[in-house]
């Protein structure tokens, strides 16, 4: 997804960890992006660019989803939206802010009590009327139920330390055993077109030697793996 944070500057890419949006529009309307192990200033300043630094009002919503390390123990969701903020004076011009809701829904590996069950995101924060003119329904909404977002972060992590130790037990299930001891490697025999073959070698070889080749060095007899 293309950046600009000079006008005159080169574009910057950077792919979201989950994009929804009207299908034809070149820009999703709500980004997810989740921080697992990084650091949770990340989330803020990828906001701040996909809301500010895209060219025009494109990316709506920006949800971000901070999971603690390693063990989610707790886990925060955010919502960041686009404002207009009014100018002071008539001599200035209105700027853009973005502002930030936090919630912390799950503390101690469990479901924390919030002040909203829900996170609520219209269907106009998707595909607005400029890219989806003949839509209805804009002004509904799609509700994100923190109880939900916790099971799925539940499942997630007892999938992972459950595989682990699933994987433990089928290596060391096994128990102990003797290795049983090779047969000693039976000195190689050449078969007899080999024989033939070398009985030939040598045989041109003392004749080259007679005939003088000061050059020519005998083929001597190798083993032959098998």
């Amino acid at each position: 997804m293309p950046f600009r944070l000079d006008p005159k500057g080169p574009i910057s890419y950077h792919e979201p960890d989950a994009a929804f949006g009207f299908v034809p529009a070149l820009y999703p309307g709500v980004v997810l992006e989740v921080s697992y192990s990084q650091s949770p200033k990340q989330l803020g300043k990828l906001a701040n660019k996909y809301l500010l630094d895209t060219p025009g009002p494109r990316i709506q919503v920006v949800i971000t989803l901070d999971l603690s390390y390693p063990t989610c123990d707790e886990a925060t969701l955010s919502v960041w939206r686009r404002y207009v903020e009014p100018a002071d004076t008539e001599a200035e011009m209105p700027e853009l802010v973005v502002r930030c809701i936090k919630y912390l829904f799950r503390s101690n590996g469990v479901r924390a009590p919030t002040e909203a069950n829900t996170v609520s995101i219209k269907l106009r924060e998707f595909a607005t009327l400029g890219t989806a003119p003949n839509a209805e329904h804009l002004q509904d909404e799609i509700q994100l139920y923190f109880d939900d977002i916790n099971a799925w972060i539940d499942a997630a992590v007892n999938e992972r330390f459950t595989t682990g130790k699933v994987a433990d037990t089928a290596t060391t299930g096994w128990g102990s055993f003797r290795k049983r001891r090779r047969n000693p490697t039976p000195p190689e025999e050449l078969e007899e077109e080999d024989e033939e073959k070398f009985r030939k070698q040598e045989a041109q070889a003392g004749q080259k030697t007679e005939e003088g080749a000061k050059d020519y060095r005998p083929v001597r007899r190798a083993r032959i793996d098998k």
